[in-house]
């Protein structure tokens, strides 16, 4: 898989690491492992790396299933948003991209580098 995460329960971060080609089916794989995860509290935040991604193996329907996904976070996990770490022009538009499917239920921040995760933890 190419989707792994991490969770701090201090923070009430889920910490995720991406890379390779990422796809549909991986989301939805992660999105189902988050969703069982005893551990993970409601209100979590969402930190997701995209760093190490190399492509995007979507198309535009996908769209429609993100948002279906990230609405079962938010119902079942009371999912608060993400910071997306986009060092990339493409990782960068993919991230406003979601932003966009997902603006009903979620703040996404685009930052650079892990250095600026504490500042945008404390919009939330």
């Amino acid at each position: 898989m190419a989707i792994h995460y991490s969770y701090s329960s201090i923070e009430n971060t889920i910490i995720v690491e991406a890379q390779g080609v990422l796809t549909i089916e991986e989301i939805e794989s992660y999105v189902n492992e988050v969703i069982k995860d005893k551990n993970i509290q409601d209100g979590f935040i969402e930190v997701f790396n995209l760093k190490d991604v190399q492509d995007f193996d979507f198309t535009f329907d996908c769209g429609k299933k993100v948002g279906t996904l990230y609405s079962r976070l938010l119902e079942d996990k009371k999912y608060r948003g993400a910071i997306h770490i986009s060092p990339h022009e493409i990782h960068y538009g993919i991230s406003h991209i979601m932003s966009a499917i997902l603006e009903d239920i979620s703040i996404v921040f685009t930052i650079q580098d892990k250095s600026e995760i504490k500042a945008a933890l404390k919009h939330f």
